[in-house]
């Protein structure tokens, strides 16, 4: 049985899968709606019908030409066409002899076919033993029919009581839980970096201030004392009783200008 949790938000997924599939392709969709509430056919069941149905027909064939696998030679009769492998035609035209059989013919010789008088010849044929064939086609059964076996097996991984659990986890945990969880805490994390830039930034303009107003009161000193070499009473900022600058200030001033 699905998990109910899981109903309503595969129900989702399964929307938004069918709105982003075109009409003519549709067996993803039909999966997960398959695996999210385990109703209906399993889509992988087709598949491992084909593959069943692909390994009956090799065994199909194995067990038509049987006769022919497991024997030595055969007498066939002399109209019969030894290009034409048919099994019904060569079940109808010839005698199957195994190596045991003291009847058997001698290869590439006449033969006594169907109570005749050397009226047919003597063909190869398989020369299997009958064990190595049943082995090969029991093996054969193993490997793709067997319940038991790897590809039955193979399939069984993708039943709905196996997925089920994991689909849920994904769309509940990883993506409706996790996924959102974090997409909170990148957006948090960028605000708390923006919010630290602005007050870096908001902090650097006052420091910025400070050292240039600083930076300014040196270099006013620093030209103030080269002035009065030339104007003995020049300072940066000297100014009359009306708080006019004095010529002196005026000249100091242009000078700085000139200078920076």
């Amino acid at each position: 049985l699905p998990i109910p949790s899981l109903l309503s938000s595969s129900n989702a997924f399964v929307a938004i899968m069918q709105s982003q599939q075109d009409d003519d392709n549709n067996e993803g969709v039909e999966l997960i709606d398959f695996y999210a509430t385990c109703q209906g056919t399993n889509p992988m069941t087709k598949y491992l019908d084909a593959q069943q149905a692909a390994v009956t027909n090799m065994t199909d064939i194995l067990d038509e030409y049987k006769d022919l696998f497991i024997h030595e030679n055969m007498c066939c009769d002399s109209s019969y066409d030894t290009d034409n492998i048919d099994p019904d035609t060569v079940a109808a035209s010839c005698t199957f002899y195994s190596a045991s059989n003291p009847s058997a013919c001698t290869t590439d010789s006449l033969c006594d076919y169907n109570g005749g008088t050397n009226n047919g010849g003597c063909v190869a044929a398989g020369g299997c033993l009958n064990a190595s064939y049943t082995g090969i086609v029991n093996e054969i059964n193993y490997l793709a029919l067997d319940d038991d076996g790897p590809l039955v097996g193979f399939f069984g991984e993708f039943e709905c009581a196996e997925i089920n659990p994991k689909l849920a986890k994904l769309i509940n945990e990883i993506m409706c839980d996790s996924l959102v969880e974090s997409l909170w805490w990148m957006v948090a994390v960028h605000i708390s970096v923006l919010i630290l830039m602005y007050i870096v930034m908001l902090l650097s303009s006052f420091a910025r201030q400070v050292i240039y107003e600083a930076n300014m009161k040196g270099r006013d000193d620093d030209l103030s004392d080269e002035m009065k070499g030339v104007y003995p009473k020049a300072t940066a900022n000297t100014v009359d009783a009306e708080g006019v600058p004095t010529k002196s200030t005026r000249l100091v001033s242009k000078f700085y200008k000139d200078a920076y």
